[in-house]
């Protein structure tokens, strides 16, 4: 059964037989006529009864007729749910974004979001993972963008997950850091012999870069510094001999300019989701919205 057929019907009762309907439509009286007789078939009953000048509706199809206006009708205020960029929508939406998503994803869709419903108020709140899967399952924000560091946390219960993409990871280093003169690809060997900075709570991008050193046979390098300070970070990394593991999509304007350099070396690359996620159950009138400017980022 499809909603097409469905219009079809009702618009041979509420017309008054196939020819208006099909004038009504804009489509021919044979296709009308095909399509509700496959319905029957489907259906196993007869819906109209042909026999008369005007077709009338059946048992059944009076059963049918009542249950396709409220099909009909529910699809109709779908689709203006959905359209939200033709209904101007108001309220305040609280957004959680790691500092990755903040930098590719969340002030384009803000921005989005801004020019088609500039009745939306938004406040921005920066964290991680697990700070902010905690905050929406605590009612302090209303949507989350971060990535996927922490795989368990996606059994969190009441929770809706969309992958909008996914960052690579690299080794990165100062431009001034002695591997950046190398023009071979790096082994895990070269990369035992300098500091390195971790990134706090950084889930299974440690796991991944200590695999890759385990399976190449070594220990992992002596970590000496551990920051949740981006900018701390990246200062360190411009003026010393440390190396550490960070997303692309954060260094943008930095590897352009040539202070960070991400390093050759295929043992260490990798890939973690960018996820947008939020709370099941009916969503507010700035939500869906938001969502949508989301998804046409991605694209």
């Amino acid at each position: 059964m499809q909603i097409q057929q469905l219009r079809y019907f009702l618009a041979v009762i509420d017309h008054g037989g196939f020819t208006r309907a099909a004038t009504h439509l804009g489509r021919t009286q044979q296709a009308i006529s095909k399509s509700l007789r496959q319905l029957e078939a489907e259906l196993g009953v007869r819906l109209l009864d042909r026999e008369s000048s005007v077709p009338r509706p059946t048992a059944f199809g009076h059963e049918l007729a009542r249950f396709a206006r409220q099909v009909t009708s529910d699809e109709t205020r779908l689709r203006q749910t959905l359209l939200s960029d033709a209904i101007q929508r108001s309220g305040h939406i609280r957004i959680g974004a790691s500092p990755t998503a903040a930098a590719s994803r969340v002030a384009t869709a803000v921005e989005t979001l801004e020019r088609r419903h500039p009745g939306i108020t938004v406040t921005i709140t920066g964290g991680l993972q697990t700070e902010l899967v905690a905050a929406l399952t605590g009612n302090t924000l209303d949507i989350a963008v971060y990535i996927r560091t922490h795989p368990s946390l996606n059994d969190t219960s009441g929770i809706i997950r969309e992958t909008l993409g996914h960052e690579p990871y690299r080794i990165i280093a100062g431009r001034k850091h002695p591997l950046c003169a190398t023009t071979k690809e790096i082994t895990p060997e070269d990369l035992t012999r300098y500091p390195w900075i971790r990134g706090s709570n950084s889930g299974d991008v440690e796991a991944a870069w200590r695999e890759s050193f385990e399976s190449a046979g070594l220990a992992p390098p002596h970590v000496s510094i551990e920051t949740s300070s981006i900018e701390f970070c990246l200062t360190l990394l411009e003026h010393g001999r440390h190396l550490t593991v960070l997303p692309m999509a954060l260094l943008g304007p930095d590897l352009a300019s040539g202070n960070l350099v991400a390093l050759p070396s295929s043992r260490f690359e990798w890939q973690r989701p960018l996820v947008l996620a939020y709370r099941a159950g009916p969503p507010s009138e700035a939500l869906l919205p938001l969502i949508q400017a989301f998804h046409d980022t991605a694209r």
